[in-house]
């Protein structure tokens, strides 16, 4: 049998298990070549990358309106009693169907103060923001920078 050393070509394999099929007692030989195959990296070009942000961007737009009308379909099929067989053994807010589970999350509190207690905390809250305006105009401050980010909006040429 031939013995390949790691640097042993595709070739020089091929050339091997080719001279090895003429004598069937010989075993073909199997490359010990064990480096991962490498993709050439290809230029990306501005404007096609551009693209595929634009596009991306529209899909996720359409698929959030998507969503948007579906949970309006769930709302109605929930107030018609449609839901009810897929109701969940544990949890009777949350329905499950295929795949997918759904569930009525209830709305938020929102506290609404008194007449007195409000006018106490529109005048607190004055005097914070007069506070801070004298720290800012004073340079009793330090600013940390956050980490950047890249915002995507579409426009309207297309």
């Amino acid at each position: 049998m031939t013995q390949l050393s790691p640097t042993t070509t595709n070739t020089e394999t091929l050339k091997t298990t080719k001279s090895s099929a003429a004598n069937s007692s010989t075993p073909a030989t199997i490359s010990t070549d064990v480096s991962p195959w490498i993709q050439p990296e290809l230029e990306k070009s501005p404007d096609h990358t551009l693209e595929l942000l634009r596009e991306t961007k529209h899909m996720i737009n359409s698929l959030q309106d998507r969503e948007k009308r579906l949970k309006g379909d769930i709302e109605k099929l929930y107030q018609d009693g449609s839901l009810a067989a897929l109701v969940d053994e544990e949890n009777s807010q949350k329905y499950n169907g295929p795949g997918v589970s759904v569930m009525l999350v209830p709305g938020k509190s929102k506290k609404q103060w008194s007449p007195e207690v409000q006018s106490e905390i529109d005048k607190l809250q004055r005097q914070i923001l007069k506070l801070e305006y004298e720290a800012e105009r004073k340079h009793m401050y330090t600013e940390t920078k956050g980490q950047d980010y890249w915002r995507v909006n579409l426009t309207k040429d297309q």
